[in-house]
């Protein structure tokens, strides 16, 4: 779903392809794009995109991101002799979530299903990655897919991670600091 669209728009309907442009570079089909020229315009739209963004309460959480979100940011600066470009990629994963502490169903459980495979297909490119194996599965996952250009080539990737320092949640904590720790050796 487009974010950057206005919520009362038809946004929802329309499809967005992920694929590679004719410069040969992943692009997401149909996307809105915006033109910034301020820090606060930038932060207005994170704040649309956020208040947009598909939430639910489950047993673990109140308002529980149903979905990663993506943005893609391109930033040009220079002269009209020299023109200096930089592509940055802001990736907020959901979580991933056991069924049964969640308790989720219908709609809920579809989604967190989604999430957890995306996960499992970005742990499984990571791990790719470490090994400098011929064949990265980017394609198993829209996650991925979308996130090509970022995790190889000269690319730098930084990742935060978060967790509940609570007894009832050392199994998350321990799969979040693994799936961290994956990411982190990669060179």
């Amino acid at each position: 779903r487009d974010l950057g669209k206005d919520a009362d728009s038809a946004s929802g309907k329309t499809r967005l392809n992920i694929c590679r442009n004719e410069a040969g570079n992943i692009t997401v089909q149909n996307l809105s794009r915006r033109t910034i020229h301020c820090p606060e315009e930038m932060l207005n739209l994170l704040e649309q995109a956020k208040e947009q963004r598909s939430k639910a309460t489950t047993a673990l959480n109140k308002d529980s991101s149903r979905s990663h979100m993506v943005i893609d940011v391109h930033v040009s600066s220079g002269t009209a002799n020299q023109q200096n470009n930089a592509h940055l990629f802001l990736v907020d994963l959901a979580g991933s979530e056991r069924m049964y502490k969640s308790n989720v169903s219908g709609q809920q459980l579809k989604e967190l299903q989604h999430i957890n495979k995306s996960l499992s297909a970005l742990g499984d490119v990571m791990e790719a990655l470490d090994k400098k194996a011929s064949y990265v599965p980017y394609r198993n996952s829209k996650l991925t897919r979308l996130l090509e250009d970022c995790l190889e080539g000269n690319s730098r990737t930084l990742m935060m991670v978060t967790v509940n320092p609570g007894r009832d949640s050392n199994q998350e904590t321990l799969c979040t600091l693994q799936f961290a720790t994956r990411a982190r050796r990669i060179q």
